[in-house]
């Protein structure tokens, strides 16, 4: 029987990021689950309080056949060391597999890999294993999701996940995909499935919660690029969760097109909780940029009747903004801003814009010679890139931040005006952090600072500028 280790790796040995925690490694359980006959450990160190021990202690533990990592972009330095620290311990057979592998194969087989899976690796793992071929390998596209099992998390500690940020959410968390790829093709985007999506049928995803149900989940996080991209499903979805009176508290991304009041009402009966839109900008020029919608000058619109359904519902809404495009500047960035504020967004998460491989923006830098073939994630914020200074930037999104923080007044009067238990028990949750916070010194960002990685600035033991006319 082959030993093999699938890892989900940290972004940094040195700080926990702010996604870190909130969602299992489905990839890697989706493997797993295709690979029953093998004796296999999926190790996520991205909870792991000591991610670069725990690997060594879990490395030198047994004899490893196969070790498989996911790259990613984001965890480039940490992944490099992941691989030295194999390659020193034996011969083990060594895969790559994932975003950044899928977009730069040879970047990892320098790195060091054995083998690099471009794609979906479901329909040819147990071969990989089995043969253990060298170089580039082409996974196959899997054009029926229903057709493979469910993913194998058997053997993570599930009590490590929903954690948002500083607050972990009440009950069980975990994570499903209903859906895989996206019908949009922004431009800022380096995802490997774009401009087409592949759905699971209603019945899947209904029976892959119910053997959550047994297994005492209450908290559901929806893994897909974009959840409500047919609307007729996401209504047959919910009336079939009603059907088998199944009630989980649901957390996910979507687009602001793609709802209306109809969705609202019948994903807020359903259990939705908490929804994340894509924003990015009101103003049309920079959403041509990022080719965001087909209608640029009805964006500010959609955005006020969204963050409405929203707020008469009692669904928490999260407004994500990038900063950064070429022809934006500061004045620009604040009205998006003041707008989503003024229309009721709960939480505002504004992340300088990404020059990530694969994504047109990046090809396009790197043609112009503004940024080289082998820097694949360029922030805004690191480069001057647009007409807002790179330092300005940082101070921004510090200052965005401190005004998040200070919302709860907003927050907390929807919390009570559609309260369930769920938010009972979020209140009991951040009452008891807010006492220890206080107990360990009065200002919990001391103890807390977690938000850097989604362009929340460089630290908040400092204090950014205040805005003023002047520096608009």
């Amino acid at each position: 029987m082959e030993n093999v280790l699938f890892i989900n790796p940290p972004q940094s040995f040195e700080r926990k990021g702010t996604s870190e925690g909130l969602a299992l490694p489905l990839g890697l359980l989706y493997l797993k689950a295709m690979i029953p006959e093998c004796n296999t450990k999926v190790l996520d160190l991205s909870v792991s309080e000591n991610p670069k021990r725990t690997f060594i202690e879990i490395l030198e533990s047994k004899d490893w056949n196969v070790i498989g990592i996911t790259v990613l972009t984001y965890s480039l330095d940490t992944i490099r060391q992941l691989v030295n620290l194999v390659k020193k311990n034996g011969n083990t057979y060594l895969i790559g597999g994932g975003p950044h592998a899928t977009l730069a194969p040879n970047d990892c087989i320098d790195m060091g890999f054995d083998a690099v899976v471009i794609g979906e690796g479901e329909q040819i793992i147990a071969d990989v294993i089995k043969n253990k071929p060298k170089g580039i390998l082409q996974g196959k596209p899997i054009k029926n999701l229903d057709e493979i099992p469910f993913p194998d998390r058997s053997t993570l500690d599930n009590t490590k996940y929903g954690v948002f940020g500083f607050l972990q959410v009440p009950g069980l968390a975990t994570n499903i995909v209903t859906s895989r790829g996206c019908p949009f093709n922004c431009t800022f985007c380096g995802r490997i499935i774009r401009g087409s999506v592949r759905r699971r049928s209603v019945a899947s995803v209904i029976n892959e919660l119910k053997e959550l149900k047994k297994q005492g989940f209450k908290n559901i996080f929806i893994s897909d690029d974009y959840f409500i991209t047919n609307k007729r499903w996401a209504i047959a979805f919910c009336n079939a969760l009603k059907k088998e009176k199944m009630r989980f508290n649901f957390f996910y991304q979507t687009r602001i097109d793609n709802f209306d009041k109809e969705s609202a009402e019948i994903l807020r009966e359903a259990g939705t909780q908490y929804i994340s839109f894509g924003i990015e900008s009101i103003h049309p020029n920079i959403l041509k940029f990022y080719n965001k919608t087909s209608k640029p000058t009805k964006w500010r619109e959609l955005t006020e009747k969204a963050l409405g359904y929203c707020n008469d519902t009692g669904i928490y809404s999260q407004a994500s903004l990038i900063i950064g495009a070429p022809m934006e500047t500061e004045e620009l960035f604040w009205e998006s801003y003041d707008f989503v504020r003024e229309n009721g967004a709960d939480t505002i998460n504004v992340n300088p814009l990404m020059y990530m491989v694969g994504s047109e923006i990046w090809k396009d830098a790197v043609k112009k010679g503004i940024i080289k073939s082998n820097e694949y994630l360029i922030a805004a914020n690191k480069r001057k890139l647009c007409s807002i200074p790179p330092e300005r930037i940082d101070e921004i999104c510090s200052e965005v931040f401190e005004k998040v923080t200070s919302n709860y007044g907003h927050v907390l009067s929807k919390t009570l005006r559609h309260i369930d238990r769920f938010r009972i028990k979020l209140i009991s949750i951040g009452i008891k952090k807010f006492i220890s916070w206080n107990m360990l010194g009065g200002d919990w960002r001391k103890h807390y600072d977690i938000m850097k990685e989604f362009g929340y600035g460089k630290t908040f033991l400092e204090k950014p500028e205040k805005r003023t006319k002047s520096n608009l």
